[in-house]
């Protein structure tokens, strides 16, 4: 008998991606053809909001504004840092829609008056029977992407971000942004 251990087969470890990405095509009406449309050209397919996550709808004009930044590698950053690192995905209409548990949908209310200073806009939450395009797992370079990316990308399955600091990133931002136009 030589060293090592014999009868084990090579079991290959699926990697984070995989693993990632069966999770979220779980909210896919049909995740095989979610599954191609992220290998198609746009790299991005329809998901249904209100069964792993509801998605917190953020003017990209209040999150610039809130960190201070311009370039989207910094806004990205920031958003990592102050949002301990929950998902947030980017999309060219110029919003950004940061990931929270699903139940965040039914009790989401805007507070009165607020995010006036971006055009009227506030923030909003896609739940039950809303869908979210999605970019593929590896799309996170705002340079390459076609309609939207991950500035935050998914770090496991289940791990969101909590309303309670998305909200409160987001007042500090408006007040501070009110403030210096003031």
């Amino acid at each position: 008998m030589t060293g090592g251990m014999q009868g084990t087969a090579a079991y290959a470890r699926p990697d984070k991606e995989s693993v990632v990405g069966a999770w979220l095509l779980t909210a896919a009406d049909n995740p095989d053809e979610s599954g191609l449309e992220w290998q198609g050209e746009g790299r991005m397919t329809q998901l249904r909001c209100g069964v792993l996550f509801a998605a917190i709808s953020v003017p990209g004009k209040l999150v610039r504004a809130t960190a201070e930044a311009w370039k989207p590698e910094q806004v990205d950053a920031f958003l990592a840092e102050a949002l301990h690192g929950g998902p947030v995905i980017y999309h060219r209409t110029d919003h950004y829609y940061v990931l929270t548990p699903p139940s965040v949908a039914g009790r989401w209310q805007t507070p009165p008056n607020a995010y006036a200073r971006y055009g009227g806009r506030r923030l909003s939450c896609l739940g039950d029977d809303r869908y979210l395009g999605v970019p593929a797992l590896g799309e996170s370079d705002p340079c390459t992407a076609f309609i939207t990316y991950w500035s935050v990308p998914v770090a496991a399955p289940g791990r969101l971000c909590d309303p309670i600091t998305v909200l409160r990133v987001f007042n500090v931002g408006d007040y501070l942004c009110g403030e210096a136009s003031a």
